[in-house]
């Protein structure tokens, strides 16, 4: 019957996620001002200071590995990842403002040496970077998954930073003058400098070990609600460093053995025979 002939044929499933890494020219605000071929963005028709250009969809899962091209950068230039808020941004949003959110590369005007910002900026100053210059391409490693960046120039480690926390991902380029032109590159990720990666990679375990002082610290307020003894004797170290990592565990192993202590003194795991 029909089910037995299309049970021994296989079924190949093609995922094309290409506009994630093509320019929008339709929810754009302001598209009168640009001209978008596929990954390539000029603006000679501007009138506006800037128009921020976001890509078409956003990221997928995993990990990502692209580049931005400047083939002309004539004054102002931030390239990076956002939220998908900055769908409406075209000419409203500046790179300048507070509510310029998400992590991105500002490339320093004329040859000043630039910055990148991550989110949560107000809360941590942005780290310095190298001057981006039309000829130049910026790199950038993402991982959605774990919500990390980090930024190369022309294939030289830059600064790592954090994402927006939830929500989708896109990628943004903000052209400044009329002769601006980016293009935006889908790499391998086996294609990205090593160095790049590595960083990638030493950002996430310090996430892990964010992640795991912060269980020592709820453990640590357990152990003091239970114990009455003060937190400032029992409160985790926290490691600034992977290296701080192996001390930090060693101390959770002892709020552990505290904890069990507590509770054997107590009536939690006392004998009722």
């Amino acid at each position: 019957d029909l089910l037995d002939a299309y049970a021994s044929e296989t079924v190949t499933v093609v995922i094309d996620n290409s506009a994630a890494f093509l320019w929008d020219a339709v929810r754009n605000p302001d598209v009168d001002q640009l001209v978008v071929e596929g990954n390539h963005v000029r603006c000679p028709d501007m009138r506006n200071d800037y128009v921020n250009v976001v890509t078409q969809a956003p990221l997928p899962a995993g990990v990502h590995f692209v580049e931005f091209v400047m083939h002309h950068k004539g004054d102002e230039q931030w390239c990076g990842v956002v939220p998908d808020k900055a769908l409406g941004w075209g000419r409203k949003v500046s790179g300048h403002s507070s509510a310029f959110e998400g992590c991105f590369y500002y490339c320093g005007r004329g040859s000043a040496p630039g910055h990148v910002v991550g989110h949560g900026a107000a809360e941590s100053a942005p780290v310095a970077a190298e001057s981006v210059g039309s000829g130049d391409i910026i790199g950038l490693a993402v991982d959605c998954n774990n919500r990390v960046a980090v930024f190369c120039r022309n294939g030289k480690l830059q600064a790592t930073c954090k994402l927006p926390p939830h929500g989708p991902l896109y990628l943004l380029t903000h052209v400044d003058t009329r002769k601006d032109h980016v293009e935006l590159r889908r790499r391998d990720v086996e294609d990205a400098p090593e160095e790049l990666m590595k960083a990638l990679s030493e950002q996430i375990k310090c996430l892990e070990v964010a992640s795991k002082v912060e269980e020592m610290a709820t453990e640590a307020l357990t152990v003091q609600a239970m114990s009455g003894r003060a937190l400032a004797e029992i409160a985790p170290p926290l490691p600034s460093t992977l290296d701080g990592l192996k001390d930090a565990i060693s101390f959770q192993l002892g709020v552990q053995a505290e904890f069990v202590k507590v509770l054997h003194g107590g009536s939690l795991l006392a004998d009722d025979g």
